[in-house]
């Protein structure tokens, strides 16, 4: 198995459907992460009809009006269907599913609506990852198909999920969402992580998948970013104007 192929197993977010092709194109730019250059057919069993039912069922559970927009619900279905069934890089059916939800071809709920598509790609496309980091992976995904996150901060965030590091005595580590930082005091015969948070004189003892290593004090803009956002702290970017408002994507 690939590289890429660890992190890509399903060609859709319904279930295996034939073979993945994980080239990648070209080989993508610098600062380009693999798992999104991956390309596949990520939206060929997410018929319109499936997503006017998820749709739908947001709208229920919101005490929302259902219903699509005369302007640009046609035209928005008819690029859906043309896409679904092209094998496209991960990283752009993200853009498509955002360019989705900023067309609003629904009267409500359209950033949850292909948030939640996006979501559910990634959390079941990641299949070797932990729970954990799948479910962070897939809430970085909600807030850029919402608008609540932006690209560099996507690709920063990516790149740090899939990297392998090897922890040993003395690496500074942090917990995933970054709210607790220390250092590895021994590793397990098992494998386990032992690690002192700092201000504390207790020790933890974690897998590896739960943390990350510390890589420098002065973090860019774009990872702060995205911690706040996982974290629930970052500000909403837009909305639907005059519509209900919801690229406030929850955090998990």
């Amino acid at each position: 198995m690939s590289n890429d192929e660890r992190y890509i197993e399903y060609e859709d977010a319904r279930g295996p459907d034939g073979g993945l092709n994980t080239s990648g194109g070209s080989g993508g730019r610098a600062g380009e992460s693999a798992p999104l250059q991956c390309r596949a057919r990520f939206l060929k069993n997410w018929p319109w009809i499936s997503v006017a039912d998820n749709n739908r069922g947001l709208c229920e559970r919101g005490k929302a009006n259902f219903g699509t927009s005369r302007e640009t619900h046609d035209a928005t279905q008819a690029e859906w269907e043309k896409f679904r069934h092209s094998e496209i890089t991960l990283e752009n059916t993200l853009d498509f599913l955002q360019f989705c939800h900023r067309s609003a071809p629904f009267l409500n709920f359209n950033g949850n609506t292909f948030s939640a598509i996006g979501r559910i790609i990634v959390q079941r496309g990641f299949v070797e990852f932990s729970p954990q980091r799948a479910k962070l992976i897939g809430s970085a995904v909600g807030h850029y198909v919402a608008g609540t996150l932006d690209k560099n901060a996507l690709t920063s965030f990516f790149n740090e999920m899939v990297a392998e590091p090897a922890f040993e005595i003395g690496t500074r580590v942090t917990t995933l969402k970054k709210s607790l930082r220390g250092v590895v005091k021994s590793i397990t015969k098992e494998g386990d992580v032992v690690w002192q948070p700092d201000r504390s004189n207790t020790t933890l003892t974690t897998t590896p998948s739960g943390l990350l290593p510390e890589q420098q004090l002065e973090t860019s803009h774009s990872e702060r970013e995205t911690t706040e956002v996982l974290l629930g702290r970052s500000k909403v970017k837009g909305a639907d104007k005059g519509r209900r408002v919801d690229s406030d994507y929850p955090p998990p």
